[in-house]
């Protein structure tokens, strides 16, 4: 019995969130927005189409790294963000996005934290 309401607790959950989580599988994908000569990587394709209307299209990692964001403005909102079980925080999301874009990385965003 325990076991039926456990099930039906967690089927509950995914319906009503709307959306099943993107799997933690690493088969990074590379995009670029030509309009804003911007790069960014994503953990997976699922990852990948939920920023879809962002006007990304997929690319390779050397023609997207040329456009990786270097320069962040020193505005201090820091946020953490795991990457095969680390969690890592930054100063704030640029430079999390830059950090990823030029090491291949692909930590992704856990908790915002409002100071």
């Amino acid at each position: 019995m325990k076991a039926y309401i456990t099930v039906c607790l967690f089927f509950s959950i995914v319906l009503s969130s709307g959306k099943a989580a993107c799997p933690e599988t690493e088969d990074v994908v590379w995009a670029l927005d030509i309009r804003r000569n911007y790069c960014e990587n994503f953990r997976n394709k699922c990852y990948f189409d939920e920023a879809k209307g962002q006007g990304f299209n997929i690319t390779t990692k050397e023609k997207c790294q040329i456009y990786c964001p270097v320069t962040c403005r020193l505005l201090l909102s820091p946020t953490n963000a795991t990457y095969r079980g680390m969690t890592q925080e930054f100063s704030n999301d640029c430079f999390r996005r830059s950090h990823n874009c030029v090491t291949g990385a692909t930590y992704i965003n856990t908790k915002l934290k409002k100071i």
